[in-house]
């Protein structure tokens, strides 16, 4: 993982609102193992 994909998956994690992450199946630990708003991009780049 980069310092550029942490800084974003960090900054996604403070600024999704709670309601927000619900309505889009995020759950709370989900940031440390990476976002799955695109599961077909995010999964290739994830591993």
């Amino acid at each position: 993982m980069t310092l550029k994909q942490y800084q974003v998956t960090k900054k996604l994690q403070v600024t999704i609102p709670k309601k927000l992450a619900e309505k889009a199946g995020i759950e709370p630990g989900d940031c440390n193992g990476g976002i799955r708003l695109r599961p077909e991009k995010d999964s290739a780049s994830d591993k």
